[in-house]
């Protein structure tokens, strides 16, 4: 008899060790790969210059919309001026609007664009954008 009751301890016990060796993996989730932001949209029906407008006021307030399909906080680096791959004009935004500090040139042609980042460094640019200002004051 104290035989089989030492078999069936010896069992019971690797049984017990298996189970704590393997611990509770299934509830534990492997990394999962960071994905970048989508593309920002220039967000014209918030009133953002469309691209290749002509007229626009010479303050104008550029808006775009983007997302993460993580989730993640987003932040924005807004390249803006008259060259046609413009030079960044603010960095770290978290919020997706940009208004320039001063008013713009009368008939001016600027160029922008937006980089969306996460906190886990992946970023997206946009298209480079363009726009041209009023031509006078009337």
């Amino acid at each position: 008899m104290r035989i089989k009751s030492s078999g069936f301890l010896a069992m019971a016990l690797a049984v017990l060790l298996l189970v704590i060796s393997c611990g509770d993996d299934d509830k534990a989730s492997p990394t999962q790969p960071n994905n970048p932001p989508t593309e920002p949209v220039n967000d014209v029906a918030a009133g953002s210059p469309a691209d290749g407008a002509t007229g626009v006021s010479r303050d104008p307030i550029l808006r775009w919309t983007c997302s993460d399909p993580d989730g993640d906080q987003l932040y924005y680096d807004v390249y803006f001026g008259t060259e046609t791959d413009p030079r960044i004009a603010a960095g770290n935004l978290s919020d997706p609007l940009f208004a320039p500090l001063t008013d713009l040139g009368f008939g001016v042609t600027y160029y922008w664009r937006v980089v969306a980042k996460d906190g886990s460094g992946e970023k997206t640019s946009s298209p480079i954008w363009h726009f041209r200002t009023v031509t006078s004051g009337k």
